[in-house]
């Protein structure tokens, strides 16, 4: 192992063990030597305040040198920065710039952030079929988020055929990682008998899931809705299998 390479393990060492104030001394030496990951971790350290204290300004400053080298992730934090304007000037352009360096690399998140800036129109002319490439390039690494917003645009018929089946095929993956809209989504699914046979049992299971964040409003009463149609067994047995979802963290749930 480098000398470098020692030095820098010593910094993730006292990263972990909480000893911000060494690690910050160390990954500040290399940096300077113009080490990528030191240069990304300095910018970490800045944005978070754990070693001195928090400086956005500073945080993008070090999260350039280190995505200039080609450096995924802090090109990522990088686009950020300029996504939302926290340390650099907003400019969707930009981030977009950025989230596609280090979407080309297979960061998922990026690949994320760049299908979401086609889909929405930001920082570039809306392309659905862009969207659709790098969310599924997000879903397949696992993204729950993409594999939700895949899965809403084959349901919309968004620059792809509208495909009922594949739109739930892709929220199944998202709700079994926990995505609270995809428990919505699924429970709406069933509700309707869109791309699944209609079932009242699991809609009422899956719309109480997601219910159970308390993240979204209407979902209790639009669960109230289909259990007025339900026998009192029925409801008994989807909230069974609620409850049996939600214990399995979403691995039993049909």
């Amino acid at each position: 192992m480098t000398s470098l390479a020692q030095d820098h393990e010593s910094a993730s060492k006292a990263y972990a063990a909480t000893d911000y104030q060494t690690a910050f001394t160390i990954w500040q030496l290399l940096a300077k030597q113009g080490q990528a990951d030191a240069q990304y971790w300095l910018g970490v350290m800045y944005y978070h305040g754990l070693w001195p204290e928090a400086d956005e300004l500073e945080a993008a400053r070090w999260f350039r040198m280190a995505a200039e080298q080609g450096h995924a992730q802090a090109q990522h934090e990088l686009a950020y920065a300029y996504h939302y304007g926290m340390g650099a000037t907003k400019d969707e352009t930009e981030a977009m710039r950025w989230y596609r360096m280090a979407a080309e690399q297979g960061h998922t998140e990026a690949q994320y952030e760049l299908a979401r800036m086609y889909h929405l129109a930001k920082g570039a002319a809306q392309d659905y079929a862009e969207a659709l490439r790098w969310y599924r390039s997000a879903a397949e690494q696992g993204h729950a988020s993409a594999q939700f917003s895949y899965g809403k645009m084959y349901a919309m018929g968004l620059g792809v055929e509208q495909d009922y089946v594949e739109a739930v095929r892709w929220i199944r993956m998202a709700a079994k990682q926990g995505h609270t809209n995809s428990h919505y989504a699924l429970g709406q699914a069933y509700a309707a008998g869109y791309g699944v046979t209609q079932d009242s049992i699991l809609a009422y299971m899956w719309l109480s899931v997601a219910a159970d964040a308390d993240t979204i409003s209407g979902v209790v009463e639009e669960r109230d809705r289909v259990a007025r149609k339900m026998t009192a067994d029925a409801v008994a047995e989807a909230k069974r299998r609620a409850q049996q979802c939600l214990e399995s963290n979403f691995q039993s749930c049909d």
